[in-house]
């Protein structure tokens, strides 16, 4: 039997955890470039980002999720995740995910410009 931190490697693998990872950083350098677009020129703006993107590395960032995931889960769990995503449900609910939140986010969205939208007509 394999030790947990080997089946998370493995259910990373699976999950494509460093593709996830690097939305994550290219969605929160984003979301710094939105939040201090006034404070810098563009050029210090560059710097700034370089040093941010600099900053994240997605080995440490890896190792810390695995080290969230062993806490969360035992060696059983593991197991099962990984026979799951074997199975036909199992891959398809991966295909899927990606999809599912892309829309979700979608009507999030919209349902937050109404109520923001009916919040300022009043």
């Amino acid at each position: 039997m394999m030790d947990k931190m080997t089946g998370i490697a493995k259910l990373f693998e699976i999950l494509d955890i460093r593709a996830k990872i690097r939305l994550q950083i290219s969605v929160t350098i984003e979301l710094l470039k939105q939040q201090f677009a006034q404070n810098f020129d563009q050029q210090e703006m560059e710097v700034f980002l370089s040093a941010i993107r600099a900053s994240f590395d997605i080995d440490i960032i890896s190792k810390s999720y695995a080290l969230i995931y062993a806490k969360y889960y035992t060696d059983e769990d593991i197991m099962g995740l990984l026979q799951l995503y074997q199975t036909p449900a199992g891959k398809k609910m991966l295909e899927v995910e990606p999809l599912l939140t892309k829309e979700i986010e979608a009507v999030s969205q919209q349902l937050i410009q109404a109520a923001m939208e009916s919040l300022t007509a009043d």
